[in-house]
């Protein structure tokens, strides 16, 4: 989507300066250059309002995420980090392999050295992914844990989702502002 490329390009440009946080000017040219490629619809006549508010919401989702890690001490390391595991399911009838592929949309490490996995998301209301984290079955942030490491059980090290149009993020861990209380413990 636009916004994660907005935090990949930004990510990039970051990384490559050795900083944690864009400032306003570097969001706005990012943006900026982005618009026509992914979000051309914006330009068309008539849609000045909608794509000054767009525009605005993902500024400020993008200066949140990036003062949030830091704020949390994490260090961002990929975005859209590819993942390939084959999960192995035994059924009645012998094991069978499932090849999981994908990407994380955003990889990193905090200061006890444990990777950090934050998926972004754009929704008008993200009740039901808080709902998935106190429950415990935010099984997507569990498969990215699970497929970055090795073994069969994933850490319980920190995962998140950032919610970009609420610019805030959402998880158990501490790491991200008020932890969401899990029903059960996960170990």
């Amino acid at each position: 989507s636009f916004a994660h490329r907005v935090i990949e390009v930004l990510h990039g440009r970051l990384r490559a300066a050795h900083r944690a946080v864009p400032d306003a000017a570097e969001i706005a040219e990012v943006i900026e250059a982005l618009a026509a490629e992914l979000a051309s619809e914006l330009l068309l006549p008539g849609q000045k309002a909608r794509r000054l508010t767009v525009v605005e919401a993902v500024a400020v989702a993008a200066r949140e995420f990036f003062r949030g890690l830091e704020t949390g001490g994490v260090v961002l390391q990929e975005v859209e980090k590819p993942i390939e595991k084959d999960l192995q399911l035994v059924t009645p009838e012998g094991v069978l392999t499932v090849p999981v592929r994908g990407s994380a949309d955003a990889v990193g490490i905090d200061e006890q050295g444990r990777t950090v996995v934050v998926d972004l998301k754009w929704y008008s209301s993200a009740k039901h992914l808080r709902q998935k984290i106190k429950e415990g079955t935010a099984l997507q942030l569990a498969l990215y844990q699970w497929a970055l490491h090795e073994g069969e059980a994933p850490p319980d090290d920190p995962t998140a989702y950032f919610l970009l149009k609420q610019h805030a993020f959402a998880s158990a861990h501490a790491h991200f502002g008020a932890a969401i209380p899990r029903d059960e413990d996960p170990g």
